[in-house]
């Protein structure tokens, strides 16, 4: 009799530490916006990217459980403001955002530059000289915030290929984008976009809610750094250049 209750005791106490494990690793939901070249929509609903492919890798070593979603990015970057165990990439890190999330990164930098199509004038050398004119930025990013915030005259969309569109349309003078993304969207829809310079570079993040815990984005971390010194993630680079 004496057995058994040891048996189950130590049977309870194995499950009760299971189930305290299970808890402190909940399964994440990452979202995130279509940005290519670093997330971006794939055939069959797959969810693709340079950022998409290093957090695959990154959550398959660290064993934790995750889920990723497509959504507009002011409702993803909402959502991780307000929901546990929730994140948002790829997202740019600024003294404004410091203290709403918690981060994991950096996954790449993303240098900010400026583009311009047919109808753009001429003489825009450095930033400075485009104060003058439109510029179209992307709604919600940080890109748009810090242009902002140094008073230049945006025309914001709601998505960054729409920018694209206007520029060769004329409809703004010129297009702040990253650099890889606005190349990127210039060549698939065969856009006759140039880039003229960059103006700042940046790092770009998987931020997730405050309250996620700190042992999960602690973990996060430390993996990414193994990844980056082996050498997966110039790997996982190198698909995309």
């Amino acid at each position: 009799m004496k057995l058994a209750l040891v048996c189950a005791a130590l049977l309870l106490g194995a499950l009760s530490g299971c189930a305290r494990a299970e808890a402190a690793s909940p399964r994440m939901r990452l979202l995130t916006e279509d940005y290519p070249p670093f997330n971006m929509p794939q055939e069959g609903g797959k969810l693709g990217g340079l950022c998409t492919d290093i957090l695959r890798e990154l959550f398959l070593r660290a064993g934790i459980s995750y889920s990723m979603e497509l959504l507009p990015w002011l409702r993803a970057y909402a959502i991780a403001q307000q929901e546990d165990n929730s994140c948002v990439y790829s997202t740019t890190r600024t003294p404004g955002r410091e203290a709403q999330f918690k981060w994991v990164g950096p996954l790449v930098s993303n240098s900010w530059s400026l583009f311009a199509g047919p109808h753009s004038p001429e003489g825009v050398a450095v930033l400075e000289d485009a104060r003058a004119y439109t510029i179209g930025s992307y709604k919600g990013s940080g890109m748009s915030q810090y242009l902002a915030d140094l008073g230049y005259k945006l025309e914001l969309a709601r998505a960054d290929e729409l920018n694209a569109r206007k520029l060769v349309a004329g409809h703004i003078d010129f297009w702040a984008s990253g650099e890889f993304s606005g190349g990127y969207i210039a060549a698939a829809n065969h856009l006759p976009i140039r880039l003229l310079f960059s103006f700042n570079t940046v790092q770009m993040y998987l931020a997730c809610n405050p309250r996620v815990d700190e042992r999960i984005v602690q973990k996060l971390n430390k993996t990414l750094v193994g990844m980056q010194r082996d050498g997966a993630v110039d790997a996982l680079r190198k698909r995309y250049r």
